[in-house]
Parts: C-alpha cells; sequence; structure tokens
C-alpha cells in the first residue's frame, strides 16, 4: 500500500511507520510539511492510498492543511494524529477531510481498529476523546 506519512517530529513518523510495518502497510514516502505542495511532492500525494499526517508541525493551520491535503487526494484515507483531545478540535479536522483522529501516542491496536474502519469506509476516533 502506497502510505505517505507527512510531518516534521522524525520519531512520530519512525513510530508509526513500524506499527503499520507490523500490519502489513508497506511503501512509505515520508515528506515535510513544508514541502508538500511543491511539484516534487504532489505527485506522491495524488498516488497515495494512505495519508498519515501530524498535526502537531501544522498546530496552527491544522484544519487548513488537511484540507489541503484532501483536495490533492480526494479518496484516499487520511489519519490525523495529534496531541489535542479537544473534541471541537477533532471534529474540524474530520470535517476537513480526515477519516480518522489517533492521538499521537497510539497504541498498535487502536491503529489496527482505525485501519479496520477505514477499510470498511467508517470514520474512526481516539477512544481517548470524549
Amino acid at each position: 500500500m502506497n502510505t505517505i506519512i507527512i510531518g516534521d517530529n522524525e520519531s512520530i513518523s519512525t513510530a508509526v511507520s513500524e506499527l503499520l510495518v507490523e500490519e502489513r502497510v508497506c511503501d512509505f514516502t515520508f515528506l515535510k510539511p513544508s514541502t508538500l505542495f511543491s511539484n516534487g511532492h504532489k505527485s506522491a500525494v495524488y498516488n497515495a492510498e494512505l495519508i498519515l499526517i501530524d498535526l502537531s508541525s501544522t498546530i496552527r493551520y491544522s484544519r487548513e492543511f488537511v484540507k489541503r491535503v484532501r483536495i490533492m487526494q480526494p479518496t484516499a484515507p487520511i489519519i490525523a494524529l495529534h496531541f489535542y483531545k479537544d473534541i471541537s478540535l477533532v471534529r474540524e479536522i474530520i470535517d476537513a477531510g480526515a477519516t480518522a483522529y489517533l492521538l499521537v501516542n497510539t497504541s498498535m491496536t487502536e491503529l489496527r481498529n482505525a485501519l479496520q474502519e477505514i477499510r470498511n469506509g467508517n470514520t474512526y476516533i481516539s477512544k481517548e476523546i470524549s
């Protein structure tokens, strides 16, 4: 599965990619948010089958960032990773086009649950968010 991981925090990107390898999700491309909209990286997003965005690096404009990625790739599931548990922010991110919202310290079990739900065409929000 062609997966794009967008974020500035390399430790989060590495951890998420390791979780996804256990789920047999492979073929990763890592992109920095600041370079995403350059011509060289647009084709990677257009061909993505799964997109993960570490929103902690785009904290001031998270909703707009997700909207822009959704416009670039209207069909691939987008999993947003963030440390905020505020349900109003979560709703904004989902409304902007994310398919799932997980906390950056998500467990393997929760990532599996999210992947299963989005494969079934559903939206998934971390269980820790009320």
